[in-house]
């Protein structure tokens, strides 16, 4: 944020400032009439805060700030100095329609915060199958995933085996038919894409899907594979039980429905 953005603001500086970021947000031919629809806001009013005459209630400021993927700084910085600080949401400014990049974009029923085992076939040993364990949280409306690649895995492969080498990252995003997951270590490697759906359960706690690797394509390993998600729920016992056996494992060492949702007598398309 620039030195001068806490100095004192007049209200026409703030009006003006806000305005013009207005404008920038609603692009060259602004549909006024379709965004004050969708957001239930007064056309009459929104034409004012356009115009620099007035700037919004708190309640509808939250309105207009999560429909842009923004934050109330919009009141104060002009657009292009809140695009260029990496260290906001906004460096993702013009992708949060494309990527539903809005704050609560993936609510807590859908994909609860907490603990999950993985499962899903090694991309590198035929025959072999990786157990994980990632945790799903919240932090300023967006929703994160990371967790440690197994030990056994990164050694196999003469990589190095610290938490920091081994830690990855990423973004939960939700989709039309279920939640996308942007994941990667340290400088993008080994990225991956997981897609995941809810599976009917007893207690909802199974999504089912795939995760797909950056990679080349080589003719000894496997860029893609059908991936299981389970909640194991807040830190217990059980989430610790659970990261003791992660790693590679052998298809009879997997959970008896992680086996019927990864679908093994069928090839995966």
């Amino acid at each position: 944020m620039p030195n001068d953005a806490g100095q004192d603001r007049s209200p026409a500086d703030i009006r003006a400032v806000f305005s013009q970021n207005l404008k920038e947000l609603m692009g060259a031919s602004p549909n006024v009439s379709a965004l004050c629809c969708e957001l239930s806001l007064n056309r009459t009013q929104f034409n004012h805060y356009l115009a620099g005459e007035s700037f919004p209630r708190p309640d509808i400021l939250q309105k207009i700030c999560l429909h842009f993927g923004l934050d109330a700084q919009i009141l104060l910085q002009p657009l292009s100095e809140l695009k260029n600080d990496p260290s906001n949401a906004q460096a993702f400014y013009g992708l949060h329609e494309f990527l539903n990049m809005r704050p609560g974009n993936v609510p807590e029923h859908l994909f609860p915060s907490g603990f999950y085992v993985f499962s899903r076939h090694s991309f590198i040993y035929p025959d072999t199958f990786i157990q994980g364990i990632v945790h799903v949280y919240r932090k300023d409306g967006m929703t994160y995933i990371t967790g440690r690649e197994p030990i056994s895995e990164m050694r196999k492969q003469s990589l190095p085996i610290d938490k920091y080498a081994r830690e990855f990252r990423g973004m939960v995003l939700a989709m039309d038919t279920g939640l996308g997951m942007l994941v990667s270590r340290r400088r993008f490697m080994t990225g991956s894409f997981n897609f995941v759906a809810p599976v009917p359960s007893f207690e909802n706690n199974y999504w089912q899907g795939y995760a797909v690797r950056t990679s080349r394509e080589f003719n000894t390993t496997s860029r893609a594979s059908r991936m299981v998600y389970q909640y194991l729920g807040r830190f217990s016992d059980q989430v610790l039980a659970t990261a003791r056996k992660s790693g590679l494992c052998t298809v009879d060492e997997l959970p008896s429905y992680h086996k019927t949702l990864l679908l093994l007598d069928r090839p995966f398309k």
